[in-house]
């Protein structure tokens, strides 16, 4: 029993929705009746699926599947499996359908004439859809997994695009490519910018910078 409620606890303290939260709360305590009746497998796998995934993601879970969200970038799909698809897209069956199509049958489509209907006379093409990596275990998403889409599709929390990189909040973007500490400007040399000591000069703080790397 103490271990029921240990689990409960864990699941309520890890980043998850609401209704993620219920549907693992609720395989636990059907787990732990398992459990009295001998039949411990079920309840360890629907436990395992509270992953604790790296920093700047969440928690995307569906019974003993899971895989880690980009925050702010991507959402949680789990109406098959465990994915991810970004904010502007939409979860379709293990697609992401692209900006503005919307899901009919398992298909990313162009909407039909009919606004209540959509999905009557849609047009579903192959180009408005997207494949979804869908986990199939815990720890779906891994911490170069994140690190990845972050570089293509968004940066995690506390941090700001930078050309194919990312940078703190507290840092400063040059040139697309390099993160300026606080204290540094960005400069142009030799081809490219540079994050320097500023100049003598606060009008032009470029001319005499020195320590450009």
């Amino acid at each position: 029993m103490n271990t029921l409620f240990d689990d409960i606890a864990r699941i309520i303290a890890s980043p998850v929705s609401r209704r993620q939260a219920v549907r693992l709360v609720s395989g636990a305590i059907g787990g732990a009746v398992l459990t009295s009746l001998g039949l411990a497998r079920p309840f360890q796998a629907g436990a395992a699926a509270a992953v604790t995934c790296p920093t700047g993601s969440s928690p995307c879970t569906n019974g003993t599947k899971s895989a880690c969200c980009v925050n702010d970038a991507q959402k949680c799909c789990n109406d098959v499996g465990a994915y991810c698809c970004t904010s502007s897209q939409t979860c379709c069956r293990g697609k992401c359908c692209t900006s503005g199509a919307i899901c009919c049958r398992g298909k990313c489509c162009k909407a039909g004439p009919d606004h209540s209907h959509p999905c009557v006379g849609a047009v579903c093409p192959s180009g408005l859809a997207k494949d979804a990596a869908i986990a199939g275990g815990v720890g779906g998403g891994t911490a170069a997994t994140v690190a990845a889409l972050a570089s293509s599709k968004g940066c995690p929390s506390g941090q700001s695009k930078c050309g194919s990189t990312c940078c703190p909040n507290s840092q400063t973007c040059c040139g697309g490519k390099n993160c300026c500490t606080p204290g540094t400007i960005c400069c142009p040399g030799g081809g490219q910018a540079l994050c320097c000591a500023a100049g003598p000069s606060p009008s032009t703080p470029c001319v005499g910078a020195t320590k450009c790397s």
